[in-house]
């Protein structure tokens, strides 16, 4: 099976070959930074899978998998990542990737999603099929996993550059989603979110 690589990690991108290397049945054809590079790829050479990182610049991974939907529908999309929230899980989901695992993930689990996945099935980790179970998106004012989790960092004095650092998204991302925040809240500031964030128990004091 024909795998093409896409991860803007240099050191990744250039170890995660070795690792199939150990996985009898794939092949390595191609190691891209970023989607825009691997539909450029697509467009002269076939590949049957692609494995993708999520936080790209140009394109990203959840980006990658629709347009993969609409212009390669055959070829299977397996992310890896770091990102484990609920709601980037989701997202995956719900473009179409066929299986989710993370980088920390040993050779064996490695092995069993790239094979499912090559099998034309599914592979999430129960781990991160428990957490689709037992979390729920329901905060205050319908604020969703993530904008909680936002929430709790602007109360604690992080400005959108190291939010942006800590969750591995970008600022604009960050800015949208204090947007949302505010909007759903009807708070004004940051101080105005502190405040917001005590009164419903998102953070303590």
């Amino acid at each position: 099976m024909r795998l093409l690589i896409a991860d803007d990690h240099p050191v990744f991108l250039e170890s995660l070959p070795l690792l199939v290397a150990k996985i009898p049945g794939y092949e390595v054809v191609g190691k891209m930074s970023n989607g825009r590079e691997v539909l450029e790829f697509l467009a002269h050479t076939p590949v049957d899978m692609v494995l993708t990182d999520i936080q790209m610049p140009g394109m990203g991974g959840i980006e990658l998998i629709g347009e993969l939907r609409r212009l390669y529908p055959a070829v299977k999309v397996l992310m890896l990542t770091m990102l484990e929230d609920t709601e980037t899980v989701r997202a995956a989901l719900k473009a179409g990737a066929a299986g989710y695992v993370l980088k920390s993930a040993s050779l064996v689990v490695f092995s069993k999603a790239l094979n499912a996945v090559a099998a034309g099935g599914t592979y999430y980790s129960e781990e991160l099929l428990q957490r689709l179970e037992e979390v729920k998106e329901g905060g205050p004012d319908g604020l969703t996993d993530r904008e909680v989790e936002i929430v709790r960092l602007i109360s604690a004095g992080l400005k959108s550059s190291e939010i942006a650092k800590r969750l591995f998204i970008s600022v604009n991302t960050v800015d949208t989603h204090r947007k949302n925040i505010f909007s759903k809240t009807g708070v004004k500031n940051a101080v105005g979110l502190t405040h917001y964030a005590r009164k419903h128990g998102i953070v303590q004091g």
